[in-house]
């Protein structure tokens, strides 16, 4: 009887092997099946940060162009505005050197001996009456060209849209809508 029994257990066992390999069999091909999964999501994550890199390497050269031409500007407005400020010290200086000459003149008229006072008094009273401080030129000190240190989207797709014509851009606004600002949206505004 032990016997028998032991014999129907082994046959019971050996009946549950078959189904275990073919369960194995099956375990080994999703396994393979899922390290190719894993491989291929790999290879395109790597892809995609290649894209993203390239992305945001076009969107640092605009912004450094950017930044360049807004320096510029206000290099060139800089001197324009320097110069003319220093035109007019310049001339206020002339002006106050004459002032002090004219000054001294009088002040030294003042203590001559009456003859002396008349010989010359009529020309030094003309110059002095026709001395006339002139202002400076109104200069404006307020920066005059804009400055605005943000980037307009739509101006810098239309200045690249050649460089990113085979990807659609997507911005996410404020409140997280997404909007796609491919090539077919770059007109601008009007």
């Amino acid at each position: 009887r032990l016997f028998v029994a032991h014999n129907a257990l082994q046959e019971k066992l050996q009946g549950t092997l078959g189904p275990l390999r073919e369960e194995l069999e099956e375990a080994v091909v999703l396994r393979t099946e899922e390290e190719e999964k894993t491989t291929e999501w790999q290879r395109k994550v790597q892809a995609k940060r290649v894209t993203i890199a390239g992305e945001f390497n076009k969107l640092h050269v605009l912004l450094r162009e950017e930044e360049q031409l807004l320096l510029q500007r206000l290099v060139e407005e800089e001197q324009e505005t320097l110069q003319r400020l220093q035109e007019n010290v310049s001339k206020l200086s002339q002006q106050s050197v004459s002032l002090q000459q004219l000054i001294a003149e009088m002040e030294g008229k003042c203590q001559q001996p009456v003859a002396e006072l008349l010989k010359d008094v009529k020309s030094t009273l003309s110059r002095s009456e026709n001395m006339k401080l002139q202002g400076p030129e109104a200069v404006c000190t307020d920066l005059q060209r804009g400055y605005k240190i943000y980037l307009d989207m739509r101006e810098a797709l239309n200045r690249f849209a050649g460089e990113w014509s085979p990807w659609d851009i997507e911005l996410f606004g404020a409140g997280g809508s997404r909007q796609s600002l491919g090539p077919q949206d770059t007109r601008g505004p009007g």
